[in-house]
């Protein structure tokens, strides 16, 4: 591959490629796209791919890749895409990732890593859509206020990590979100009312977790959910601050296929 010096993008996804990525590769300064997903590459990933730096999509998801995500991707400041998914990746979040700061959608689900998600990796994340960091159960820490910097946010998957504490009350300044997964984390506190401001909801998932209190009246305003899974919590004390076991308002979230708070303090 190290002779195409011209080559500007590479698909080689949905096969049967085995062993590492060529070092070649590197050579190939032209690339604005990689795609080797869904195939059976191993070894880590190289710290040469820091060298491509007109690199826009990179897609090395779906392998057996293992070590940790090299400090060097955050070198590719034109990076609009970049996914590890479905691998074995270890080591914690580098917080060099901040400086892509063209990222659309960002892809770390399903791997082993580690550690806290960087407080400040979001800052200038204005262009993020897609963020992921699902089933990597030995990430943990509190979920970051500077999420709220990502105003473009279409979709959030938090879910089957081991975060804590409370939910931010910034959650409620995403207003573009659609699909909210924090479900199966180790989350406390009270569902904050600020979550009544995401009217672009369709999948709201916060089952799993150890909510208490009431349910804030303002869910009632996410009328386009479609699916609202709340259960295996400690929901249902009634209080006096808007919130209640199961709020009228709930009559207006007419879109609803599945509501699912089993399993929780409601009378």
């Amino acid at each position: 591959l190290g002779a195409l010096t011209d080559l500007e993008i590479i698909n080689l996804s949905f096969n049967e490629i085995t062993g590492s990525i060529p070092r070649s590769l590197r050579q190939l300064t032209k690339l604005t796209r990689v795609h080797f997903g869904n195939n059976n590459l191993t070894n880590t990933i190289g710290s040469d791919l820091g060298l491509l730096t007109d690199l826009v999509d990179l897609y090395l998801d779906e392998n057996y890749f293992t070590g940790t995500i090299p400090t060097e991707i955050g070198l590719l400041t034109e990076l609009e895409s970049f996914a590890v998914f479905n691998n074995h990746i270890t080591g914690t979040i580098p917080t060099e990732l901040s400086s892509l700061t063209k990222l659309r959608t960002l892809y770390l689900d399903n791997n082993n890593i580690t550690g806290e998600i960087p407080s400040d990796l979001f800052t200038d994340y204005t262009e993020m859509i897609d963020f992921r960091v699902r089933a990597n159960t030995d990430l943990f820490g509190t979920i970051p206020i500077t999420l709220k910097y990502m105003t473009k946010l279409s979709t959030l998957y938090l879910d089957n990590c081991a975060f804590s504490g409370e939910l931010p009350t910034e959650l409620g300044q995403l207003t573009k979100l659609t699909e909210l997964h924090l479900h199966q984390n180790d989350l406390s506190g009270s569902l904050p009312p600020e979550l009544g401001s995401l009217t672009s909801l369709v999948q709201l998932y916060m089952d799993n977790n150890r909510l208490r209190d009431g349910i804030p009246t303002t869910l009632g305003k996410l009328v386009k959910l479609e699916y609202l899974f709340l259960y295996d919590n400690e929901l249902g004390l009634k209080s006096n601050n808007g919130m209640s076991d199961i709020p009228t308002e709930f009559g207006q979230l007419t879109e609803l296929k599945e509501l699912r708070m089993n399993a929780n303090r409601i009378h």
